[in-house]
């Protein structure tokens, strides 16, 4: 089998879709209206506040003990 019949092969199975983009959101929206918002395919992520969103509390953390060991170190020399 040459190179080009298995791109084009290849082409066929990747383009090959039982519905249009149309028809699919179509699907998706009456699919999360049929399930009240669909909560289950929410990204929990949404859900987290905000320093811990952005890893504050873990780069807070981090610097803070940073700091002390520099201070040991500075304090031991």
């Amino acid at each position: 089998m040459s190179y080009k019949n298995s791109v084009v092969r290849l082409k066929r199975l990747a383009l090959d879709s039982p519905m249009t983009g149309l028809e699919k959101a179509v699907w998706w929206t009456e699919y999360v209206i049929r399930n009240k918002g669909a909560k289950h395919l929410r990204n929990p992520a949404a859900d987290l506040p905000f320093y811990q969103y952005y890893l504050i509390d873990v780069i807070s953390f981090s610097f803070i003990s940073n700091c002390f060991s520099f201070c040991n170190y500075i304090y031991i020399s």
